[in-house]
């Protein structure tokens, strides 16, 4: 049958087409089916909490704190060591350990990605994991509950003043919490 063997070299050109393409045609596929999975108006108002928490997180991570205090200085000593010396501590360290180091290395990664001590950059890449973290807390509810329970979830951490405060400093909360 002159059909059966059109659809085989169809669906042959159709799986090369897709070895070709690969994951770059598998992220479209997914993107274009996120309306159909969460419904184009939680969509828009999960853009609309993760946009202003973002925005509130980058407004502060500009806009550090002016006393970050001792765990924030510690936080960013131990990155710039990283960064400048490749050592973790310091003289004025009587024991590193008592700082997590995942925090510090990626504050270092950081600078390294940026070319030098810029504390900005890794307070705005801090924003950029608390936006994040607000599409997760979505993701959460909406499997635990449902969409409205995420987008209410999602709300809670995008405007939860403790999370919008800590990007004001170098801690290690912010990243943890992603």
């Amino acid at each position: 049958d002159l059909r059966c063997l059109a659809g085989a070299a169809d669906r042959r050109h159709r799986e090369r087409e897709a070895k070709l393409t690969g994951i770059p045609a598998a992220l479209g596929d997914w993107i274009r089916g996120l309306p159909e999975r969460h419904g184009p108006r939680t969509l828009v108002a999960l853009a609309l909490i993760v946009a202003i928490g973002f925005g509130l997180r980058a407004q502060r991570a500009l806009d550090p704190l002016d006393h970050p205090g001792d765990d924030a200085r510690a936080y960013f000593s131990l990155s710039k060591a990283l960064y400048e010396d490749g050592t973790y501590g310091g003289p004025s360290f009587h024991n590193s350990s008592d700082w997590s180091p995942g925090a510090p290395l990626l504050y270092a990664g950081v600078y390294f990605a940026t070319g030098g001590v810029r504390d900005n950059a890794a307070r705005m890449l801090v924003a950029l994991l608390g936006a994040a973290t607000i599409v997760v807390a979505y993701l959460l509810g909406r499997r635990i509950s449902c969409r409205p329970a995420g987008l209410m979830a999602a709300a809670g951490v995008a405007f939860y003043p403790s999370f919008i405060h800590s990007n004001g400093a170098l801690l290690s909360e912010p990243p943890a919490i992603f």
